[in-house]
């Protein structure tokens, strides 16, 4: 787990969404990226990890419909019903960028803020997202 500032779980996101909505309200940016597993960690797939993003990044728009809603992935696994959360994120604009393990995303710290670079595999090039910013 990286030690940055304003880098946080879902599992915290999703605390500051229920606690705090007040401070959701005021996030311009949020950068989500799927599948970041510690060192050593087998590949595997919980199959809850993606629908508690869904539901995180809609509850996120819901609160503040202008807030920049970035999903990075390698595959989205929602299964029978919850493939509507993902249709849902979709409809308000949350965007999803599809990474792969070749070129996986890098969070960085440049001077006072953070940065995400990714490579989106559908536009072919590299792009840099700011995560979790206030206006």
């Amino acid at each position: 787990m990286l030690n940055l500032p304003r880098v946080i779980t879902q599992r915290e996101l999703e605390e500051l969404i229920v606690h705090h909505p007040e401070k959701i309200a005021a996030l311009k940016d949020v950068v989500m990226i799927q599948c970041v597993r510690p060192d050593g960690m087998p590949e595997y797939c919980s199959r809850v990890c993606c629908t508690n993003t869904m539901k995180n990044a809609i509850r996120l728009k819901l609160f503040n419909p202008a807030c920049r809603v970035s999903v990075l992935y390698k595959n989205i696994v929602t299964y029978g019903f919850r493939e509507e959360y993902y249709t849902e994120a979709r409809r308000r604009g949350v965007v999803f960028i599809r990474y792969t393990d070749d070129e996986p995303p890098q969070v960085v710290a440049e001077s006072d803020r953070v940065v995400v670079r990714v490579r989106d595999l559908t536009l072919d090039r590299s792009l840099s997202l700011p995560p979790i910013s206030c206006r």
